[in-house]
């Protein structure tokens, strides 16, 4: 083969490529698919984190229900018995799902009363629907109760304190929602006696 021909076949690949690089520069096929690529996990991750916090607040609204729930069904009775409680406490259950409550809360009933001017006095205690290790916030039975946001009964007045504990977990990931411990409350007037009855 010549130089010359050789010279040619040189500068026609060239100009084949040059062609083909204009080609390539032109063309918007494929675009769709690197946008996307970029696109999708944002879009997956923002949908996960709506999920997440829908879920959270669902959460959130059920442990405020159960607590205001438990606190006007306890205060009904002229007295509260064990059946009466063990009922309320199977309810917590239902009110909750489809969240499994009794692996991951705990709700704590204190009947809370104010002789005199004495502080009020937590009169009895009861807590179930649940196997979570925590503490009533309010006090302990036979001591002094610290009642939520100041709420202090009047000289001779009773309160039904209901506290609801819940340990969340996040669903898909914790970027959005940390894991924590859940705590509601609610506080109702004794309706058919001013005074708590004890247990039976």
């Amino acid at each position: 083969m010549s130089a010359a021909a050789t010279a040619d076949r040189r500068l026609g690949l060239g100009a084949r490529l040059a062609g083909l690089t204009r080609r390539l520069r032109r063309s918007r096929r494929g675009m769709v698919l690197v946008e996307m690529v970029f696109a999708v996990p944002i879009l997956l991750t923002l949908l996960m984190g709506a999920l997440e916090i829908a879920r959270y607040v669902l959460i959130m609204q059920k442990l405020d229900r159960t607590a205001m729930s438990v606190g006007d069904l306890v205060s009904r009775g002229a007295q509260v018995t064990t059946a009466d409680l063990g009922n309320i406490f199977d309810s917590v259950r239902h009110l909750m799902q489809p969240f499994p409550f009794p692996d991951n809360g705990l709700v704590v009933i204190s009947a809370v009363t104010r002789q005199g001017g004495d502080p009020p006095e937590i009169v009895w205690q009861a807590e179930g629907a649940g196997t979570v290790d925590q503490a009533s916030l309010v006090g302990v039975a036979g001591g002094t109760a610290t009642l939520p946001q100041n709420l202090t009964p009047r000289e001779n007045e009773s309160v039904y304190v209901a506290e609801v504990f819940f340990d969340f977990e996040p669903l898909l990931f914790e970027g959005f929602v940390a894991p924590r411990r859940l705590y509601h409350w609610s506080a109702f007037r004794a309706r058919l006696s001013d005074q708590v009855v004890t247990i039976n």
